[in-house]
């Protein structure tokens, strides 16, 4: 049997020195060796592992947090996910009004379908965001179409505050959302959603 040159053992480097645009924040757990030995027919391949010398030799884990400073390592799949994280069916189901509470509105019609939904009864703090929380789950994002398409306008001032206008991109996707999202309860109270009336020109006679 042939003998297997060993090479030296690889000194772990400090973790300030190797990482400069590194800071610590959030606490995980690391199991790391101390020192790495590799051999001539094995070579150690060491890819996007965090070693951490800053530890007693007694230790075999390494609590630390990692973040970076620099926007370049920002995760943007983890922005673009938190973007696109909509409300439940589940959710709207659980926050739906009773038939006694929605029994107020009693000339409530759900009108012409049209692919644009008129909201009312808001909360006069209700914001585009918490209307897109909702609504979003009804457009397919990888649809340029379906983005361009659906547009929420709330409105904030006169007589017109605590209602919305919800562009949809189609009518029966305006439907869909109707039938689940009306009764839904928003800060407490429940939306009341319709089929906006459609700009159509009028007849002249």
């Amino acid at each position: 049997m042939k003998e297997v040159d060993t090479l030296p053992p690889v000194k772990v480097p400090k973790f300030e020195d190797a990482f400069p645009n590194f800071t610590l924040q959030k606490k995980i757990e690391i199991k790391t060796p101390t020192e790495i030995n590799t051999t001539s027919q094995s070579p150690a391949v060491v890819e996007n592992v965090f070693l951490i010398s800053e530890m007693s030799k007694s230790e075999s884990l390494a609590e630390v947090s990692i973040s970076c400073d620099s926007e370049q390592n920002q995760d943007s799949n983890v922005e673009s996910t938190d973007e696109n994280t909509f409300i439940t069916l589940s959710e709207l189901q659980q926050q739906r009004a009773t038939k006694e509470e929605m029994s107020t509105f009693k000339n409530y019609e759900t009108g012409e379908p049209s692919m644009r939904l008129y909201v009312k009864n808001l909360s006069k703090q209700v914001s585009e965001k918490e209307l897109k929380y909702i609504y979003g789950r009804y457009i397919n994002w990888n649809s340029e179409a379906d983005v361009n398409s659906f547009d929420i306008r709330v409105m904030q001032h006169g007589r017109m505050k605590g209602q919305a206008f919800i562009g949809m991109p189609s009518e029966e996707t305006a439907g869909l959302a109707l039938q689940e999202t009306n009764g839904y309860k928003l800060h407490g109270r429940p939306m009341v959603v319709q089929f906006a009336r459609s700009t159509k020109a009028k007849d002249i006679s």
